[in-house]
């Protein structure tokens, strides 16, 4: 009799470890996703990571998507990375370099994968590009800033370049940096411009017009909040404006050359997927963007009496043109 009561208490823990291990298997996965604005290129990263995603069978059947825009605002990510933390995520996407920087100051045990953030490192999200170190990896919108002024150099032989950044923002005051590494190198000088705020257009005006030959944009929320209201200067004075933003371009800019942020998307969708099935964000290396867009406004060109290169154009991915 005791051997009887013994195999049915057997057999019923083993019923109930095998039922139990299904339900956890048929649990769906939690996975929090902020934009930090609504701009083209963070928009196209989030349809890249959900492009992945379906590739990947990771559709609402397993996973719960909850979709946030912090709407440019730094306060807004800390509120939402709050909030995904409460929650129970099991993973947290920020895309964006404020986001990111935003979310993994917020929360150290969920793990991150980022999309569209400039340098990880200077921004203190990772030790290193190819081991983390931390509970974050993702993509990179890195471009070397010589491959920007070489195509530049391409349709202007400038000799003074403005730089146009935000010291309030890291990846701003990198791309100041490494525009600042280039000067011997590239035979040009260089006159900064912090631009926090947008009455600092006077002194973009009072600095640059008159003086520099070109000006580098670099990527900040107030320069790109305020990017209208600069080439309504830049561009009257004779000076072209060069970034590595292609929405940019459509504003005016005569010139940008970025990673393509829907490929930036696919990268950090396939290492959410990765992390989902249970890989550390510390042991894989961040990405940056292998496919690079050259996007132009050829209306731009025109106003400011240049000509850009027949083999430019037919290169580029975006030509804008009346």
């Amino acid at each position: 009799m005791k051997k009887v009561i013994i195999l049915v208490l057997v057999v019923a823990a083993v019923l109930y470890f095998n039922f139990s291990g299904n339900l956890f298997a048929q649990e769906k996965m939690k996975v929090g996703i902020v934009k930090f604005s609504n701009l083209p290129h963070y928009n196209a990263a989030l349809k890249g990571i959900l492009k992945e995603f379906k590739a990947r069978g990771l559709d609402e059947s397993k996973v719960v998507l909850d979709i946030r825009d912090a709407d440019g605002k730094k306060d807004k990510v800390i509120e939402i990375a709050k909030d995904f933390k409460a929650k129970g995520m099991n993973l947290i996407m920020p895309i964006g370099t404020p986001a990111a920087v935003g979310v993994f100051k917020e929360v150290n045990d969920i793990p991150i994968v980022f999309s569209t953030v400039f340098d990880p490192i200077s921004s203190g999200i990772a030790k290193t590009w190819e081991s983390p170190g931390t509970n974050a990896t993702g993509s990179s919108t890195w471009v070397e800033m010589s491959a920007i002024l070489g195509e530049l150099r391409k349709i202007l032989k400038f000799k003074v370049l403005g730089v146009i950044y935000t010291k309030e923002e890291m990846h701003s005051v990198i791309q100041f940096e490494e525009c600042n590494k280039l000067q011997e190198k590239m035979g040009f000088t260089i006159i900064p411009v912090n631009f926090s705020q947008i009455s600092d257009i006077k002194n973009v005006q009072d600095a640059l017009v008159g003086k520099a030959d070109a000006i580098y944009a670099a990527g900040s929320t107030p320069i790109t909040k305020n990017m209208s209201a600069l080439i309504e200067i830049t561009n009257p004075a004779k000076i072209p404006m060069v970034s590595y933003l292609a929405e940019r371009v459509e504003q005016g800019s005569l010139l940008a050359v970025s990673t393509n942020s829907i490929q930036l998307g696919e990268i950090a969708g396939r290492k959410a997927a990765l992390v989902l099935g249970g890989a550390k964000p510390s042991e894989m290396p961040i990405e940056k963007g292998t496919i690079f867009d050259i996007s132009i406004n050829l209306n731009t060109a025109a106003a400011l009496g240049l000509k850009v290169p027949e083999e430019m154009v037919s290169a580029a991915a975006k030509v804008i043109k009346d």
